[in-house]
């Protein structure tokens, strides 16, 4: 019997995407998906596009969800209220902007199916602008956030996203958990990297990391804040006083 996989989506103010972003999870090959959205209090049409492709999908009520926050919350809190109502045994995320290829769960529980000790498998994500899509971009043994698929009980072990970045929150979490290469922390799970493509991610002007680039101020918090975690994660490993689990 295959295990049902969660697909979690984050949206905020990306009605021009959301739409794309959502056929691609409904047209997975994989059958045994559900698809949960968590719009971040977006103040254009996100949310009733959300509703109107769900409603004509023709999946099962069961197998999609759409949450809003009724505050701007931030991309962590998103993420976390999504893993939180996930009932799927695995979690993948795919940002509002960006598309699954159609394989993309069915290439990576592939791996899981043979191999059911492994808690993590990435694929390759690729970059695409204006259109066209830019093959070439894959940093080696790099674990992009748009090419993760991993157990959920992961958070049970190690922790949600931190909420205290509201940027830079999928690179901390993979120094957390030791799969990124610069990462001083011991790798505390059993992964695999998978040289196929599983997602595309748009590269445009209204990107979350261009914005802050445009805000050299924010940029800077955002960096000392990071490094300021993984140094307390360094010395004191990961703690209930530290951190929150699912």
């Amino acid at each position: 019997m295959k295990k049902l996989v969660s697909i979690i989506i984050t949206c905020y103010n990306y009605e021009q995407y959301i739409e794309e972003c959502l056929k691609s999870c409904i047209n997975q090959t994989y059958p045994e998906i559900e698809i949960i959205v968590v719009d971040d209090c977006s103040t254009d049409n996100s949310s009733k596009i959300i509703n109107e492709v769900m409603e004509k999908s023709g999946l099962e009520d069961e197998k999609w969800s759409n949450y809003y926050n009724h505050k701007n919350m931030g991309y962590s809190y998103s993420k976390n209220r999504g893993i939180r109502e996930a009932k799927g045994d695995y979690i993948t995320f795919i940002d509002a902007d960006d598309c699954l290829v159609p394989e993309s769960v069915e290439l990576r529980m592939a791996e899981v199916e043979k191999n059911p000790e492994l808690d993590f498998v990435h694929g390759i994500a690729l970059r695409w602008y204006g259109g066209k899509k830019f093959k070439g971009y894959d940093k080696k043994n790099y674990c992009h956030s748009q090419g993760r698929l991993y157990k959920k009980e992961l958070h049970r072990k190690f922790g949600l996203y931190y909420e205290g970045l509201r940027a830079k929150a999928d690179k901390e979490w993979i120094f957390r958990i030791g799969l990124h290469p610069e990462s001083p922390l011991p790798k505390v799970v059993k992964d695999k990297k998978i040289k196929k493509v599983c997602a595309w991610y748009l590269k445009h002007k209204l990107a979350m990391h261009k914005k802050r680039r445009k805000n050299p101020k924010y940029n800077a918090k955002i960096k000392k804040e990071f490094k300021r975690r993984i140094r307390q994660l360094k010395k004191e490993g990961i703690t209930r006083d530290n951190t929150d689990f699912l």
